[in-house]
């Protein structure tokens, strides 16, 4: 490159990422690596790495947190990765090659649709069961109305009337006073 260009470099962090994550494509994104591996250097080859170490580490926490939803994902990564490879293959087929992958094409992009839509439906029924619990604490917090006031208003004349507590605390800190404000110190605060 001339002119005073230079050549993008790969953010160090990305790149141990990216190693980090082989396993993971090699079994779930294999057309994709191959790919990503064939780029040159530069924002396109980047951002696709980016791309695909978040696509891994959501997984990861998915992994953790919802293992069904996580299995579903992972399928819509597999069959993308599917996808992805077919339409490669397509650039370059000849007719009779061509009619075949468009054929097998249609029904991963089917497959693709159909598990999209499973993913949407488990993350609505995710959405719903947490709605329904923070309307059934709703309820049970509007029928206990008055004892929470009562609860509150107590736990907070408690903390103001705490020694050394930080109302307190707030108080032995000296205030800039302006000029028609008196700075005589009170017996109380003396004793500090």
């Amino acid at each position: 490159m001339g002119g005073g260009q230079r050549m993008p470099q790969l953010d160090p962090g990305t790149a141990a990422d990216w190693e980090s994550i082989a396993p993971f494509m090699k079994v779930h994104s294999q057309n994709r690596l191959k790919f990503i591996n064939g780029l040159s250097d530069g924002p396109t080859k980047f951002s696709m790495m980016n791309n695909m170490v978040r696509v891994s580490r959501n997984l990861e926490r998915l992994d953790r947190e919802d293992p069904e939803l996580s299995h579903v994902v992972t399928k819509r990564v597999e069959l993308e990765d599917q996808v992805f490879g077919l339409a490669r293959d397509l650039r370059n087929a000849d007719p009779v090659e061509a009619d075949q992958i468009k054929q097998t094409l249609g029904q991963k992009v089917a497959e693709l649709v159909d598990t999209n839509l499973d993913e949407r439906q488990l993350r609505i029924d995710r959405l719903t069961k947490t709605l329904n619990v923070e309307q059934q604490n709703l309820a049970r917090d509007k029928d206990q109305s008055d004892q929470l006031v009562a609860d509150r208003l107590k736990r907070i004349i408690d903390e103001a009337q705490r020694p050394n507590g930080p109302l307190e605390m707030a108080h032995s800190e000296p205030v800039l006073a302006s000029p028609e404000t008196s700075t005589d110190v009170t017996p109380s605060q003396k004793q500090k």
